[in-house]
């Protein structure tokens, strides 16, 4: 016996070729959430609890992998979360947050693609942070730890992943390094409430665009530049 694995999700929705290497590495503390799923699970609440927004919806005017992605409206209070995740507290471990996003021109200060949900501390995303000169920002609690001194780009789709890696934060566009730092190895990050597209507590943070094939990994997928996937994650 080899390879036993057990996925919280089906994995495999219709005929398909057998992994000829081990399919640990996929092991999740969150479901992926791709493509269509991405549009229809998180709108049917079946991760996400509370969509902050009726107007966040599932569309395929734009999308990355499968019939649809998600869509922002960039309104304030926009947000999707998910309370109460525990295997999000990641303390100081490493973890590995990835998504596809394809903004549109941002209208607020500091829209967030990934934040807590509650209030304005521990581990958030910035697409255009405007305390670092209006660039792609990773923010933990009140500190800019890493300013990359890039710009989004609007109206194209972008691989965006953020990982730790034995303390090492690292923000990578397109798989590529665009930031890092070592000097946060004690930051101890909990997204047991996780928020996407903004939160609740501050009303300057509503990312608006699309995004799809948001996943979180318990591990350091990337710890060099990487080519982006070229399909969903999970399929």
């Amino acid at each position: 016996m080899d390879d036993f694995a057990i996925y919280n999700y089906a994995k495999y929705t219709e005929n398909f070729t057998p992994a000829t290497e081990s399919q640990l590495h996929e092991t999740v503390p969150l479901p992926p959430v791709g493509n269509e799923q991405l549009a229809k699970d998180i709108i049917s609440n079946t991760y996400f609890t509370n969509l902050g927004n009726t107007e966040i919806i599932g569309t395929s005017e734009q999308k990355k992998f499968g019939k649809a992605s998600l869509y922002f409206p960039g309104t304030s209070g926009q947000r999707i979360n998910k309370n109460g995740l525990t295997d999000l507290n990641f303390g100081t471990k490493d973890f590995t947050i990835a998504l596809w996003v394809y903004p549109e021109t941002q209208t607020f200060l500091y829209p967030m693609l990934f934040s807590y949900e509650t209030d304005n501390n521990n581990l958030r995303l910035a697409l255009a942070d405007n305390q670092s000169s209006g660039n792609i920002a990773l923010i933990w609690d009140t500190t800019r730890i890493i300013n990359t001194g890039k710009k989004y780009k609007p109206n194209t789709w972008a691989h965006y992943a953020v990982v730790r890696k034995d303390g090492i934060f690292t923000i990578y566009e397109n798989g590529i390094s665009i930031g890092s730092t070592s000097a946060y190895k004690t930051a101890n990050v909990n997204l047991s409430n996780l928020s996407l597209g903004g939160n609740s507590s501050v009303s300057n943070c509503p990312y608006k665009g699309y995004m799809d094939d948001f996943v979180i990994y318990n591990k350091a997928i990337y710890d060099n530049n990487f080519n982006p996937p070229n399909s969903a994650v999970g399929n």
